[in-house]
């Protein structure tokens, strides 16, 4: 029997967090820039918010080929700039786009390899190991971890992943960025057996050499059981009302007091409706301006207050594997091996996605986007569910 105590500092890892194309969205004069000036429907009023009211603020303001090369104060950085977007069709030259420091890009220049994460894990760890007589062999691990990253799910890419699906954070609050990594599991125990099978000679039952023994002597039996805590969800909003240029995305945080769980995330059932409670997170009109529209309680450039991963976590991991396997000595330096390997032995589903069946990854299956409606909406299944029985069939010669 064994513990330990295992840390992990992790510095310079690969990350997302300092694209070098960014406006400064806390900056006086940018956030001067932000006021709402003209609506969509030019029928609509703030004083009257009917039909499609959403109003485009002085940063989105758009130049024009031949029109004014002064908008609210903010000129075209260059002769040609508006033509050179307007051409390429990536990005339209607005106010936001001419304050970049690097106006003829659209995109945030991400560097490929950049390396400004940190890292710092903290862990228990417990180990049983027990050798029985008559060919038992016992093998138990126990680990409570914490696992803290402003870099998690990163891994030498343009951001893709980790600004796309958890949420960019501009790298002027970089202290969003730190929290709970996406693949962080707190409890995880497993246990693996060992049993040679009481038959054939020299054994218990049916004790005889010859074809007896061929045949059912040498048989192990293998079962593995995981068991391990869910990894953390994380919920946004795609009605973020921000520019682009900011590199932002709406963090949405909970209400406190409110079950977020409509029911046991561990024994869900989709008949009955989605899991997450949408009252007991912030409401979609946080995220637009007052007065824009019907239900609209918020000011432009609100990103919400949760963090970029919540504690609130997915369904708990199981898993039994079973191998079976049968050793044949063909003489003293040779066996012949062949193996019966079942995974998800029992054909278990747990609802998240197959692709992450062996550690969740940093997914889960509900819909976590608060503007989401239909029959899709926040809260309900996505369809992922972990991966069926696998069996597998393998034989090999030892010498």
């Amino acid at each position: 029997m064994s513990a330990a105590y295992v840390g992990n500092k992790g510095s310079r890892l690969t990350s997302s967090l300092n694209p070098v194309n960014v406006l400064d969205p806390f900056a006086a004069n940018i956030k001067a820039l932000e006021a709402p000036t003209t609506p969509i429907n030019a029928s609509c009023t703030t004083a009257n918010p009917t039909g499609n009211c959403n109003y485009v603020p002085e940063l989105n303001a758009k130049f024009t080929a031949g029109g004014p090369t002064t908008l609210f104060g903010v000129s075209v950085p260059y002769a040609g700039w508006v033509q050179e977007l307007n051409k390429a069709g990536v990005c339209a030259p607005t106010v936001a786009q001419a304050l970049l420091q690097f106006p003829q890009y659209c995109g945030p220049l991400q560097g490929l390899n950049e390396n400004h994460g940190n890292s710092i894990y903290h862990s228990f760890q417990l180990k049983a190991e027990k050798h029985f007589n008559k060919g038992l062999y016992m093998l138990v691990a126990y680990t409570n971890s914490k696992l803290i990253s402003d870099a998690s799910d990163n891994t030498q890419q343009l951001g893709g992943s980790w600004n796309a699906t958890q949420g960019v954070i501009s790298p002027y609050e970089k202290q969003r960025a730190r929290t709970i990594s996406s693949d962080d599991v707190p409890q995880i125990l497993s246990a693996a057996f060992v049993y040679d099978l009481p038959l054939g000679k020299g054994k218990r039952f049916a004790n005889q050499g010859g074809a007896v023994n061929g045949v059912l002597g040498g048989w192990q039996v293998s079962p593995l059981i995981h068991l391990q805590s869910g990894t953390p969800m994380w919920f946004r909003s795609t009605s973020c009302q921000v520019v682009p240029q900011f590199r932002q995305n709406c963090l949405v945080g909970l209400v406190p007091g409110t079950n977020p769980f409509l029911q046991d995330i561990n024994s869900y059932d989709p008949g009955k409706g989605p899991l997450l409670n949408s009252a007991a997170f912030e409401p979609l009109g946080s995220f637009c301006v007052t007065g824009t529209a019907p239900g609209c309680a918020g000011s432009y450039g609100f990103t919400g207050d949760g963090p970029r991963i919540s504690n609130l976590r997915g369904p708990h991991g199981k898993n039994v594997d079973i191998s079976l396997t049968k050793n044949t000595r063909i003489s003293e330096r040779v066996n012949f091996q062949l193996r019966f390997a079942f995974f998800n032995a029992f054909n278990q589903h747990y609802f998240y996605p197959a692709a992450n069946v062996n550690n969740q990854g940093s997914s889960f299956a509900f819909v976590n986007d608060v503007a989401a409606g239909g029959a899709k909406g926040f809260g309900t299944w996505t369809g992922g569910v972990s991966s069926p029985r696998t069996i597998q069939i393998g034989a090999r010669l030892e010498f």
